[in-house]
């Protein structure tokens, strides 16, 4: 694996929050006691996020909540951002996809969707598609803009667009100041001012 890829995948699985559960950030919550697979999911989903690694079980736990649980819309939604993010964890991209296309039928609203989505199809060598969804990820009003910035300039730089990827970089940076990869990234660049004739 390179390491630009790497800082792809790295980026792409900071920005999703999109968490079936009752935790801190959760956005859509599983009303129940005990080990609902819903619930193992999103928990699954979020050791994936911190860890970069997918954990066993975790797609299971996912498959068993969408087929067999009783969710709301939402919490669909919500359990196939969740199965998407072990998906990309794991290096299917094509399942990421696939996972992140049934949640937006459902929600088609989802920020979080639309950037992982954007991961996975920038990770298959796909940049302008990617671009498209990290744009539609900023306009529904993303939890994390800055790592969306972020993997935007680098589906804007294989796509030879330097100037779209410094800028995207220079706001992922002033969005959040205390992440250096940013910054490292910028440090690559020289800014010319323009000759006057």
């Amino acid at each position: 694996m390179n390491s630009k890829f790497a800082m792809i995948l790295a980026a792409a699985l900071s920005a999703v929050g999109l968490v079936v559960g009752t935790g801190a950030g959760a956005q859509e919550s599983v009303s129940v006691l005990g080990n609902h697979p819903a619930t193992i999911c999103s928990e699954q989903a979020a050791g994936a996020i911190r860890t970069g690694t997918a954990p066993t079980g975790g797609i299971d736990a996912c498959d068993d909540a969408i087929k067999h649980a009783a969710l709301t819309a939402g919490e669909l939604a919500a359990t196939y951002v969740n199965r998407g993010v072990l998906d990309l964890t794991a290096g299917n991209y094509a399942a990421a996809i696939a996972d992140n296309d049934s949640a937006l039928r459902i929600r088609g609203d989802l920020a979080e969707a639309f950037a992982n989505r954007g991961a996975a199809l920038a990770a298959e060598k796909r940049p302008a598609q990617a671009i498209g969804d990290f744009d539609r990820a900023l306009a529904a009003n993303p939890a994390h803009p800055a790592q969306i910035h972020f993997n935007r300039a680098l589906a804007r730089e294989d796509l030879g667009d330097l100037k779209g990827a410094y800028l995207d970089y220079l706001k992922a940076a002033e969005l959040d100041p205390s992440w250096n990869l940013p910054k490292q990234e910028l440090a690559r660049f020289t800014v010319a001012k323009p000759a006057q004739g």
